[in-house]
């Protein structure tokens, strides 16, 4: 059988999503390698010629792609860090100059990032498809699950609650240092120091995000002292340091802080969002949840989003207040709004006859190479050295990615899959129906 190889590199924001795109590619009777990015890069030449799926276009994953096609196989990739991205000079900046020769096919979320992208590197102009996000199709997926895990007991424990997203990693970074933060930018060529326009764009980003940082204290102290009767979950971005947070809030006897990764149930569950320009704000839309994005003072950075236009926007925490006042306790709405799904469509379509999962999978069949259906090669396989950063964004255990196989083929008929391990937060997964049929 022909082979899709799927790199990951931060399990909390991708896995899901990838396990639609497994069940969808076993369906065409395709064979599955999921795992840890670090793990193929070492092992790309031991595996049978097949479809390397990656998740971004900086640095990083255009040597990824130099590597995989020297190995014999071919490449489609997809731009995570845009999901929720309106801006075209935000977006471009995303893109390292290699793909336009070692990328094979570029999958596009809607027309925007099709024409952004044909613009910048003209000679894509026929490798490149639009198939919204698989993101987008995971949400709904697990939302029909129902509300699942911590989530669910705080809510039966203190009622209806607001969730406070913050995404604030440039200036509050995981490892305490912004000017590391900034090296990691310049690394994996999403910065050029030589660049006065990029320069100027990192550095009002940084100023946007003190902003925004400064509003969102104002509301969470706001709240606490007008409304301490509302239960207040804040979540810090996995990107960012949460001692701050942690020691801001231990005077606030109504704010209560988590770290889980998985956001996506705390979203389902509660009453409404508050963010600043967050991708969850997209999320919240998608699920049919009320979101508010807190957008203090004036900057072009606000409207680089697509919750801008997805969402109700508050100029000032007072507002935010006012507005979660109107919305707390109202009956959630369970469906989103025609007028905002159809202001979604040019950045991220969802409007379409087949999902993200099945496009991608036409995709990768229409270049997959001469070769693809030699059998797996038994290895041996070379385990990398994972820095604890490394596991922590994309280690999960094979239970769990077996739990989020089994939800994403309630959307498809049966399967009966079987899941091997290749090596550490590595799979390798076949469909054994199909198997035996053929």
């Amino acid at each position: 059988m022909s082979k899709l190889y799927i790199l990951v590199e931060e399990s909390f924001r991708e896995l899901r999503a990838r396990a639609h795109i497994t069940t969808a590619a076993l369906a065409r009777n395709l064979e599955v390698v999921i795992g840890q990015q670090w793990w193929f890069a070492r092992n790309f030449a031991s595996l049978s010629p097949g479809v390397v799926f990656l998740k971004g276009n900086n640095s990083v994953q255009a040597n990824l792609m130099t590597s995989a096609r020297a190995a014999g196989h071919r490449v489609l990739s997809i731009e995570e860090e845009a999901f929720g991205l309106k801006g075209e000079d935000v977006f471009l900046t995303l893109f390292d100059p290699r793909i336009e020769t070692n990328c094979d096919r570029f999958l596009a979320q809607g027309i925007n990032q099709r024409d952004t992208l044909i613009s910048r590197f003209p000679e894509m102009w026929d490798r490149v498809s639009i198939v919204g996000n698989p993101r987008s199709e995971a949400l709904i997926s697990a939302a029909s699950s129902g509300i699942t895990g911590p989530a669910q007991e705080f809510l039966s424990r203190y009622g209806p609650y607001v969730l406070v997203n913050t995404n604030y990693a440039s200036i509050n970074p995981f490892d305490f240092d912004a000017f590391a933060y900034y090296r990691r930018c310049v690394g994996v060529g999403v910065l050029a120091p030589g660049d006065p326009d990029e320069m100027e764009l990192f550095h009002t980003q940084c100023v946007w995000e003190r902003d925004n940082l400064r509003e969102i204290v104002r509301f969470l102290n706001m709240i606490s002292e007008f409304r301490p009767d509302i239960p207040v979950i804040l979540r810090p971005h996995p990107s960012e340091n949460p001692r701050p947070w942690i020691d801001m809030a231990r005077d606030l006897s109504s704010v209560y802080i988590v770290s889980d990764n998985d956001h996506l149930y705390w979203t389902l569950s509660c009453s409404v969002l508050v963010h600043s320009g967050s991708t969850t704000g997209l999320e919240a839309c998608l699920l049919g949840r009320e979101a508010i994005n807190l957008r203090p003072g004036k900057s072009a950075w606000h409207d680089r989003f697509v919750s801008s236009i997805v969402n109700k926007n508050a100029e000032t925490a007072r507002q935010a207040l006012e507005f979660v006042e109107q919305i707390y306790q109202r009956p959630t709405i369970t469906s989103t709004p025609q007028d905002r799904i159809k202001a979604l469509q040019p950045y991220l379509q969802t409007e379409m006859d087949s999902s993200p999962s099945e496009l991608i999978v036409d995709s990768v069949l229409d270049i997959m190479p001469i070769g693809s259906a030699r059998a797996l090669e038994p290895g041996p396989f070379t385990n990398p050295y994972n820095s604890s950063r490394q596991r922590d964004k994309a280690f999960v255990s094979t239970e769990t990615f077996r739990a989020l196989l089994r939800e994403a083929t309630k959307t498809r008929s049966s399967q009966n899959f079987s899941i091997t391990d290749l090596g550490p937060a590595v799979w390798h997964v076949t469909n054994i129906t199909r198997t035996h049929m053929s």
